[in-house]
């Protein structure tokens, strides 16, 4: 696949799954919390994404991904993206990579909180009716 149309591709399904994961929260809750399961897949979801336009972005830049830079990426991406944002793209575009990369962590905690908001409408109309 061409990395380019990979990241995209990547990041529209990040978003995509932040807002529907939001909306399921509410299929899956119990009354003792979130069910484990549907917990554990979910963040292995949106860490193979992460991954994904990780590994589609490196290809676009020929920028050499090291083993530790992948595991990395995988345990503790919130500190490792930006490390690698600046290491790929240099000082100055590396500082606005970073500042979209947080603007985006930003948006894709409102399309979760969309999610659930919506997912509290639906269940409360299935309730009503």
């Amino acid at each position: 696949m061409d990395p380019v149309k990979g990241r995209k591709l990547a990041l529209i399904l990040i978003a995509s799954f932040a807002f529907l994961g939001g909306v399921f929260d509410f299929a899956f809750r119990t009354s003792s919390g979130m069910h484990m399961g549907y917990s554990i897949a979910r963040v292995l979801l949106n860490v193979f994404l992460v991954f994904l336009w990780f590994y589609h972005d490196t290809d676009m830049r020929n920028y050499r991904r090291s083993a530790v830079l992948n595991i990395m990426v995988v345990s503790i991406g919130l500190i490792t993206i930006p490390y690698y944002l600046f290491r790929s793209r240099g000082t100055v575009a590396g500082f606005r990579a970073v500042a979209l990369f947080f603007l985006a962590v930003a948006c894709w905690f409102l399309l979760v909180l969309a999610g659930d908001f919506t997912g509290s409408l639906i269940v409360q109309a299935v309730r009503a009716a």
